[in-house]
């Protein structure tokens, strides 16, 4: 299944840069930055030709929409961990796409042969991620703080 340029898996395999298990491996949807909205001079100045003071007013309440998010599919696996790109239009396709990842990533780890190492060192990696994500989506993180996280559990430092 592929919904991404590059990334795609199988009842056995994924594969994005390089081919690793699906036994094993975790997709979560992870993002940073904002989506803001601001007035702009135009905007002000278009009201007030238009209208005068109060169309200057309202010409400052139609605020211009400001997207500096960046969307991640991070996929931790037994062999690799991957952070794809995703365009913030693509969000709700992520988060498909993670969930059916994470299905046939457990159903690949039931029917293995050699189950995954309990423990670890990408199982915490992954638990580390999803914690952070959780964190800066109710706001106890900040955009800067959760990119700081992310790398330092991606870094290892």
């Amino acid at each position: 299944m592929s919904f991404f340029p590059g990334l795609s898996f199988d009842e056995k395999s994924a594969t994005y840069q390089e081919m690793q298990p699906m036994a094993g491996a975790v997709a979560v949807v992870d993002s940073a930055g904002q989506l803001s909205r601001r007035p702009t001079l135009s905007r002000v100045a278009m009201g007030a030709v238009l209208a005068g003071q109060l169309g200057a007013i309202g010409g400052g309440l139609l605020q211009k929409k400001e997207d500096s998010r960046q969307i991640f599919i991070l996929i931790d696996g037994t062999k690799v961990a991957w952070a794809v790109p995703v365009k913030p239009e693509q969000f709700v396709d992520a988060t498909q796409f993670a969930a059916k990842f994470n299905s046939a990533a457990k159903a690949a780890g039931v029917t293995s042969s050699q189950p995954a190492p309990i423990g670890s060192a990408s199982s915490g990696v992954t638990e580390q991620l999803a914690t952070k994500a959780n964190l800066h989506a109710q706001g106890a993180l900040s955009d800067e703080e959760n990119a700081q996280a992310k790398a330092s559990v991606l870094g290892g430092n």
